[in-house]
């Protein structure tokens, strides 16, 4: 099996305000957007298998030959039963001939970086708080790595509240918790590292040192 992601590659163009000093919101969304299967039950179709990714969201998983947020059309378009095409279906299945606003196996899958793609509506739903969608097309939105915040875009590091388009490392000196994971200056005498997500802590096995994680003496160790 192989997990369908669906990623598109078109062009499009994002027009940003840039605020010189962001503060932290104050009216959190937890939820990505994205078609959430049941690890416990059989909502995956045609022999898919649903698969949790992280500790927020859940992806199926198809077989080759069949794509969708359920696993639910078939890759040929001439399939009577399960498959489809918003453009062209070519005689040997393929799908072609997408309008502008359309790419993807079916020419169906379209949002811009920031949003995910909703196959039910056929519509693109902006990424909440704490999730990112670096590339456009995307059928979900990628919940932000622990020690990471969500940001403008890359090479725009500016906190993004909703619609991030990228993840960027902890500041130093900062933490960046959940949900928000906004950086927030830590704490006097308390320094944190870069990429570290609360102020004064280190990954296991290592151990802070003027603002930086090192590994622990031999013999002791760090948990």
């Amino acid at each position: 099996m192989w997990l369908q992601l669906a990623f598109v590659f078109a062009s499009a163009t994002f027009l940003g305000v840039v605020e010189s000093s962001p503060s932290e919101p104050s009216s959190p969304h937890y939820e990505a957007f994205t078609f959430r299967c049941d690890t416990t039950a059989t909502t995956c179709m045609n022999g898919g298998t649903c698969i949790q990714y992280g500790a927020h969201y859940q992806a199926c998983d198809c077989w080759h030959g069949w794509s969708g947020p359920r696993c639910q059309y078939s890759s040929n378009c001439n399939d009577l039963n399960s498959g489809f095409c918003d453009g062209t279906c070519e005689t040997d299945g393929t799908c072609g001939g997408c309008d502008e606003d359309r790419e993807g196996p079916h020419c169906s899958y379209y949002a811009k970086k920031g949003h995910a793609y909703d196959a039910d509506d056929e519509s693109e739903v902006e990424c909440n708080t704490g999730y990112f969608a670096s590339e456009e097309g995307q059928l979900f939105c990628q919940p932000i790595q622990e020690g990471y915040y969500p940001a403008r875009d890359n090479g725009n590091d500016d906190y993004e509240h909703q619609g991030a388009k990228w993840e960027m490392p902890c500041p130093q000196d900062k933490e960046c918790l959940p949900p928000l994971f906004f950086p927030k200056d830590c704490p006097a005498g308390v320094p944190s590292p870069v990429g570290v997500a609360a102020c004064g802590t280190c990954p296991a096995g290592k151990r802070l040192s003027i603002s930086q994680c090192v590994p622990c003496p031999s013999g002791r160790y760090s948990s």
